[in-house]
């Protein structure tokens, strides 16, 4: 995806726009952002908690709203934040 937006909106680093798994008993969109300051050997998201950019599609807040938010109108119970370490992104802070 092109790197159109501007530097201070959102960026994630990945979508599901609907998930049975991540929000258990509801329906979900997950977004991923990008960086952790641990480095656990079993991670399964490297990519996000290394930050390795270029390795992953960027996702504007705009267009998690378009494709998970307002096309899954009414469904959705929840949006699910991880990454990498989501707490330390102040994407997370700016998108809540």
């Amino acid at each position: 995806m092109a790197s159109d937006h501007t530097n201070d909106e959102p960026v994630f680093y990945g979508l599901i726009p609907s998930t049975l798994i991540d929000y258990p008993g509801q329906i979900a969109a997950t977004v991923f952002t990008m960086g952790c300051n641990f480095r656990c050997p079993f991670c399964h998201n490297r990519e996000l908690a290394l930050a390795i950019k270029g390795s992953l599609s960027e996702y504007p807040l705009g267009v998690i709203v378009e494709q998970a938010v307002r096309r899954n109108n009414g469904w959705l119970d929840g949006i699910c934040i991880t990454g990498g370490e989501p707490l330390i992104s102040d994407a997370v802070e700016r998108a809540i």
